[in-house]
């Protein structure tokens, strides 16, 4: 799913915290669902899992643990918590979602997923169930403007950020944390910025697909009268990197606002706003271009 809130490779920064909440929620899936469905976590569950233990002060409980992916080499894992447990839960429940919605979308490998959902929901709680219903409203609105051929990519965007802010308040709520107001708005306009990143990421694959996509349909005369597909593809990349920018300073704006409360946290955090963000925007913007020109 996604993967785009993740740290940039460097020799000079230290990303332990992250890796460490990764492999603990990776261990919690794990244990609540099976070990295949690992494979569904996300790195911006880690991210929102590392920003509620920051607004929370959660002490720094990190062990040394080994895992079937690194059998050779202790991985650091970040303590176990109730906020691990829920932040593990919401995972599994945007996976369902997901999976409901590539069920609905495409013919290839559906009878697949249909058994993964099912066996993801037979292992469902409570907590799960909770999300779930949040995630499928969500889902079903987002699935009536994409079945109505809709190319506002901000009216769909903003469907998706809300789910985010609903899902950051219940996480929140059941872990005793009251948010303040800029974290919410903070977590409704990166998921806006989620979604049009993926759209963006995706075009070159779904206009091949003849899937739905936002941008193919605000951009299908650029597709149509372009000389190549070459050409098409620049133009809503630069076009489409206004729009990724706007969002991404929007969503550094929210930041600072609460950035003082997040302690020792914020030195990972940081990184993943100010720098992991703006290269991700430049990075997609640019990738059909370069595809194509290979």
């Amino acid at each position: 799913m996604y993967g785009y809130l993740r740290p940039l490779k460097s020799p000079h920064h230290d990303y332990t915290l992250f890796r460490a909440h990764y492999c603990c929620l990776c261990k919690t899936i794990q244990s609540e669902y099976g070990l295949p469905f690992r494979a569904g976590l996300s790195y911006e569950m880690a991210f929102f899992a590392l920003l509620l233990n920051a607004l929370q002060g959660a002490d720094v409980s990190i062990r040394r643990e080994t895992c079937l992916i690194h059998p050779f080499r202790k991985q650091a894992v970040f303590k176990s918590s109730p906020t691990m447990s829920l932040c593990a839960h919401l995972n599994m429940a945007l996976l369902a979602g997901k999976l409901s919605d590539d069920i609905a979308d495409e013919e290839r490998f559906r009878p697949v997923r249909r058994i993964g959902l099912r066996y993801l929901e037979s292992r469902a709680g409570n907590v799960f169930k909770g999300y779930s219903r949040l995630v499928s409203d969500a889902y079903e609105s987002i699935r009536l403007l994409e079945g109505g051929k809709v190319d506002d990519v901000d009216a769909i965007s903003a469907l998706f950020g809300e789910l985010l802010a609903a899902l950051f308040l219940e996480v929140s709520a059941g872990s005793g944390l009251e948010p303040p107001e800029p974290m919410i708005h903070f977590s409704r306009v990166l998921g806006r910025w989620v979604y049009c990143i993926d759209a963006l990421d995706d075009l070159q694959n779904d206009f091949r697909a003849k899937r739905y996509n936002p941008l193919i349909y605000r951009y299908k005369e650029t597709l149509l009268s372009s000389d190549s597909l070459e050409k098409a593809y620049e133009s809503i990349g630069s076009q489409e990197a206004v729009r990724l920018r706007l969002l991404s300073e929007h969503i550094m704006s929210e930041y600072r606002l609460f950035r003082m409360r997040l302690g020792l946290y914020s030195v990972e955090i940081d990184d993943i706003i100010f720098r992991t963000i703006p290269c991700a925007c430049a990075r997609i913007a640019k990738k059909n271009v370069v595809k194509e020109k290979k």
